[in-house]
């Protein structure tokens, strides 16, 4: 089975992560082809964002590298 990425489909997230926000400030855009697709855009957005007032530990935005001698982890100091 071949699936096609459809660029037009996906989610811009405006707030980010420690970021504090307001009541109705919008967090995030979906860009969906149907209402089916927000929907399903919207479960996954619920189940990704947590909004509470404990702050939090960033994670970096690039963990690791792959390179032909293998996995490097770029969270170890050198």
């Amino acid at each position: 089975m071949e699936e096609t990425v459809d660029h037009a489909v996906g989610f811009v997230i405006k707030a980010k992560p420690g970021q504090r926000v307001e009541k109705g400030q919008p967090l995030a855009t979906i860009h969906a082809r149907t209402a089916e697709g927000i929907g399903t855009g919207r479960s996954a957005l619920d189940e990704a964002i947590r909004i509470g007032e404990e702050s939090v530990s960033v994670l970096p935005l690039i963990s690791h590298r792959i390179t032909a001698r293998g996995v490097e982890d770029l969270s170890v100091s050198a």
